[in-house]
């Protein structure tokens, strides 16, 4: 595994690690042995932290260790996926969240994960197509959501599609204000961080799509997330090697509504 700077601490319920740029704060908590998730404090009047899931893979990483190295947060684990062989597969990951410099004026942080596959994996490509990167950011009521929720919210995703549907080849981004809850959130997705997109998986600005999503729970909430979504896949073979999964998140409380052409310029 490649050997990161820091002491490696076992992780532990409600370990915590917290990074800052500017005024903003992201917190990054272990809260049980299946998930992490990450509260950013980009607060709302109520004063409210907004609170998304961290690692936001469409299959399961488990981290085994968290350490800090200035203004870094790493973890490492071990996983298990299929082998083109059908037979189980064990791989180590690595895991770097940075928060950009502290002169940079916005509150933007960097996820970069790496699986270290040493023989190519099999994807299961059935009614979930993977990988795709989702960060779910709140839930509410359908009723909330059906009312008013929907048309408190500036989403501004890519790519851009011809009339014919063809998508075009533009920024890599998604941004969305959800005036419900004050915060303005934006994803840029690092494209050639991540060449291990072709036609034996997900071909890279023809299947996916930086976007919005929303999914209905048992409980009958509905979820808000945002990411690059898979529309279709073409291909089932992740390739061994060093496979990245890169991107940047910042949020920031807005307590205004913007229109589409502002929310180009934010």
């Amino acid at each position: 595994m490649a050997g990161f700077p820091f002491q490696r601490l076992p992780m532990q319920t409600h370990l915590s690690r917290i990074l800052k740029v500017g005024r903003s704060n992201s917190v990054f908590r272990r809260l049980e042995r299946r998930s992490h998730s990450r509260t950013s404090c980009a607060r709302k009047a109520s004063g409210s932290p907004r609170r998304c899931q961290a690692f936001p893979l469409s299959f399961s990483l488990v981290s085994s260790h968290i350490g800090r190295a200035g203004q870094r947060i790493l973890c490492d684990g071990i996983a298990t996926a299929e082998g083109l062989d059908g037979k189980p597969l064990q791989y180590e990951w690595t895991a770097e969240i940075s928060a950009l410099a502290a002169s940079q004026t916005e509150p933007w942080f960097r996820f970069r994960t790496t699986l270290h596959l040493p023989k190519a994996i099999r994807l299961h490509q059935n009614e979930r197509v993977e990988p795709q990167i989702i960060t779910w950011l709140t839930s509410t009521s359908t009723l909330m959501e059906g009312q008013s929720g929907s048309w408190r919210r500036v989403a501004l995703s890519q790519p851009t599609r011809n009339s014919l549907g063809t998508p075009g080849n533009d920024m890599p981004a998604v941004y969305l204000l959800d005036q419900n809850a004050g915060i303005e959130t934006m994803m840029y997705f690092d494209m050639s961080d991540m060449a291990w997109m072709s036609i034996e998986n997900l071909p890279r600005f023809l299947v996916y799509r930086c976007s919005t999503i929303s999914q209905i729970e048992r409980d009958g909430t509905q979820r808000l997330g945002m990411g690059m979504i898979a529309d279709q896949a073409t291909g089932d073979v992740l390739p061994a090697g060093e496979v990245h999964f890169t991107y940047f998140l910042l949020q920031r409380p807005l307590d205004r509504l913007v229109t589409e052409q502002e929310a180009v310029d934010r």
